[in-house]
């Protein structure tokens, strides 16, 4: 990903945005993670969407901040990568802390 500036002079996509929504199904408390991309036609593109709970929320300002670095320093492939590695991590962190 080399670049002269710090954002592209010709952007693959405009806008970011990452919703958090807080959901209570049956099965307990979760929060679904959306990332999308405005398109260069002005339309939210969706990339990524997962189901975060419990301890995983301590990596949600990683997601946040590795989704912000892929959209200003990569392409729209580098935007869905950098958010699925935040979820693995994610998902690992819970596993450690799980309490028996």
């Amino acid at each position: 990903m080399p670049q002269d500036t710090m954002l592209s002079t010709d952007p693959k996509h405009d806008g970011l945005r990452l919703e958090w929504e807080y959901k209570t199904p049956p099965s307990g408390p979760v929060w679904h993670c959306t990332v999308k991309r405005l398109t260069r036609d002005q339309h939210w593109k969706t990339v990524h969407v997962s189901s975060w709970t419990g301890v995983m929320l301590d990596l949600a300002d990683s997601m946040a901040q590795e989704v912000q670095t892929a959209f200003f320093y990569g392409g729209a492939k580098d935007l869905v990568r950098a958010a699925a590695r935040v979820v693995r991590r994610a998902k690992a962190h819970a596993v450690t802390h799980e309490v028996w």
